[in-house]
């Protein structure tokens, strides 16, 4: 069986957690179960060919007879049978359009959680679009959003719960990343037969896990890694809460370490500056997996989520994870106090004072990361595959 998958960012095992996973996914498939599968895309980057595909190709930005011919053309030619659409809700009407009558089945997956797509687009970042877009054309698009920015903002959000509604009824099957979301979903989208959806988490990032005779060698380190956008990440919130862990006494080893980058990264150097911070570091966008391995303490402090899929990279390298109590599915991931801790939403101090009583005590934190390791077998790629391969097979 042949397997197209389409993101719109080309992937990348450094880029955001859909491309990373879909990587994954496209792996297990192809060693597993003998599958090919390919990659569609529409924005480029700069990375090597990736082994684990069969053949990739960039789609044209915008839709029209280019799109729809190049399309037809690589699925004709490569006998694809399936569509996995990683998160597009606007581009699968689309699909299931220039694919009619040719038996092409489609999955549509959802990676975050059901509505948040309204938070996408919001006034600062359409002003960061329009002074680092490359194109000329999209500066200008930009600078029209801008300025009509109350009734574009309006359209836009009535447009997701529309577009979540014709992704669903276009495709053959729709995958959640939890059972929590599901009446969130229908309710959202106005949809009254769920008959197609589907719950399929995350697997892990990693080929290999943390051994636990690791973990006594672990450093003092408190690791992020996350996009540096304030809207959804809240990174804002990590660094104050890490002011706390500077302010008290008998830490003074312990550092905080930053994997990632995005248009809030500026603004989260001044206000290191402005906290007076002297154990922060920013690594830019990285490899996550060698800093996993070092660090003992990991923070999430995101408004929402689809998954998480930091919080389990994190388990499985006995990183022990902190989040905010914020979405549904962080408790398939956290027990609290089991493999990790769950913190009320938007509650600096108790999360700081957790986050003392890990660094103070050795033997709590050592045996949550054993238990954090042992709990990530759930998301295992083979175990996570044979969900998809029931789905596929439907």
């Amino acid at each position: 069986m042949n397997i197209l998958f389409f993101t719109t960012y080309q992937l990348s095992p450094t880029k955001g957690g859909t491309e990373r996973i879909t990587l994954s996914l496209a792996n297990i498939l192809r060693s597993r179960y003998g599958y090919k599968c390919y990659s569609a895309y529409m924005v480029p980057d700069k990375i090597d060919k990736l082994e684990y595909l069969d053949g990739s190709f960039c789609l044209p930005r915008w839709y029209g007879k280019a799109w729809r011919k190049q399309l037809h053309r690589f699925v004709t030619s490569h006998q694809i049978s399936i569509i996995i659409n990683q998160g597009s809700f606007n581009m699968q009407p689309r699909f299931a359009d220039c694919l009619k009558g040719m038996g092409i089945r489609f999955i549509l997956v959802h990676h975050f959680e059901p509505g948040w797509g309204e938070h996408f687009i919001t006034f600062r970042s359409i002003f960061f679009k329009l002074l680092h877009s490359p194109r000329l054309l999209s500066s200008c698009r930009a600078l029209l959003y801008l300025i009509t920015y109350p009734l574009f903002k309006m359209h836009y959000n009535a447009s997701i719960s529309c577009q979540y509604h014709r992704g669903y009824e276009s495709a053959h099957r729709m995958v959640l990343l939890s059972r929590g979301f599901r009446q969130q979903f229908l309710d959202y989208a106005r949809i009254t037969d769920g008959s197609k959806l589907r719950f399929i988490p995350n697997m892990l990032s990693f080929s290999a896990f943390l051994s636990e005779t690791e973990i006594p060698h672990k450093e003092k380190i408190v690791l992020v890694v996350a996009r540096l956008e304030e809207t959804q990440k809240r990174i804002s919130h990590i660094l104050r809460i890490w002011q706390q862990i500077e302010q008290s006494s008998g830490n003074k080893d312990w550092t905080l370490h930053i994997v990632g980058h995005g248009m809030d990264e500026a603004r989260y150097y001044r206000l290191v500056r402005q906290l007076g911070l002297q154990r922060v570091t920013f690594h830019g966008r990285q490899n996550p997996e060698p800093y996993y391995r070092r660090a003992s303490l990991f923070m999430m402090t995101s408004r929402s989520e689809g998954w998480g899929l930091t919080l389990t990279e994190s388990q499985q390298m006995g990183v022990v994870p902190l989040a905010y109590d914020s979405y549904s599915s962080l408790r398939d991931i956290i027990t609290d106090g089991y493999n990790g801790f769950i913190i009320p939403d938007t509650d600096i101090n108790t999360y700081a004072s957790r986050m003392l009583e890990l660094m103070n005590n050795d033997e709590l934190r050592r045996k949550i990361a054993c238990q954090a390791i042992e709990s990530a077998h759930r998301f295992e790629p083979a175990t996570v595959a044979d969900k998809w391969v029931k789905v596929i097979e439907e």
